[in-house]
C-alpha cells in the first residue's frame, strides 16, 4: 500500500491529517518526510509518488 498524507510536527510527534486504516494497527510503517510549503504541495505530489516507489 502506498498512501501520501500530510502531517504537522507538534511537540516531537507527527500528527496526520487523517486517520490510517485500522488494518495497520500495531504494524511498523516506513515513513518519508518532505518539508513543503503550501504552494509546492501540488507540484510535489507526483514527485513524491516516484520517490516512494524508488524507496520501496
Amino acid at each position: 500500500m502506498i498512501k501520501i498524507l500530510e502531517a504537522k510536527y507538534i511537540n516531537g510527534n507527527l500528527v496526520l491529517s487523517e486517520k490510517l486504516n485500522s488494518d495497520l494497527e500495531g504494524k511498523t510503517l516506513k515513513v518519508m518526510v518532505f518539508e513543503t510549503d503550501e504552494t509546492e504541495v501540488t507540484q510535489q505530489r507526483e514527485s513524491k509518488v516516484t520517490k516512494i516507489h524508488r524507496f520501496l
